[in-house]
């Protein structure tokens, strides 16, 4: 058998460590900034998804390099992980705060085949990065101790699809409203836009002094 029904239970365990870690402030976060500029639970939800496989693309890259090649991932690996994580977050912050002010408009339900590119790059990326921070990083020193390199990758992939619809339950959970609102939420939108924009600078900024502490900056 593939794998043994011993390590079963340690696979759901890794599932459920997936969907814990794409539930984490910081992710919700950088989500929420792509998200509440979507219109419909369809596009709500490909947000989550792209930005689930952004996750388990490189988190497996990174797995396969590990297990394969066995390289071992140094403590300062996820400090600098963490850090541009911090960054990407009040980046994307930043740049949601500064549509609702200047009042750019976003796409909505038609767009051209150079928009949905776009649309589902920057959740793929955001998701990249995160792939290589929080417990995705601790995880992948762990799967240097694993013995057999088929059961990591099994632990790599499992934990993928846990990230994958953990975030995709969440995108919905946060597009459900908007998409059910119509005109009656419309006013609110930009107070919405607002607000996950400060979300994400706050979750930023507090990531960055926790990444300072522990790495015994400042």
């Amino acid at each position: 058998m593939l794998v043994s029904t011993v390590a079963l239970p340690l696979i759901g365990m890794v599932f459920v460590l997936g969907i814990k870690h794409a539930l984490e402030a910081d992710h919700i976060a950088a989500v929420s900034t792509v998200v509440t500029e979507q219109r419909g639970v369809m596009r709500s939800s490909l947000v989550g998804t792209f930005w689930g496989i952004g996750h388990s693309a490189s988190l497996l890259f990174v797995g396969i390099l590990v297990l394969a090649f066995e390289v071992t991932l140094p403590p300062r690996f996820a400090v600098l992980a963490e850090s541009l994580v911090a960054v990407m977050l009040i980046v994307l912050g930043a740049d949601l705060i500064r549509k609702v002010i200047t009042g750019r408009k976003h796409c909505l339900l038609r767009c051209s085949t150079k928009d949905a590119v776009s649309y589902a790059r920057k959740p793929f990326l955001i998701g990249a990065l995160h792939g290589l921070s929080g417990s995705a990083a601790l995880m992948l020193m762990v799967l240097a101790t694993i013995p057999s390199a088929l059961h990591g990758m099994v632990y790599v992939i499992v934990f993928g699809l846990g990230t994958i619809g953990g975030m995709l339950a969440m995108s919905v959970l946060v597009g459900l409203p908007l998409a059910l609102g119509g005109a009656r939420v419309e006013m609110f939108g930009e107070h919405v836009k607002l607000g996950a924009g400060l979300l994400s600078i706050g979750c930023g900024a507090g990531l960055a002094w926790i990444v300072s502490q522990s790495a015994g900056i400042g």
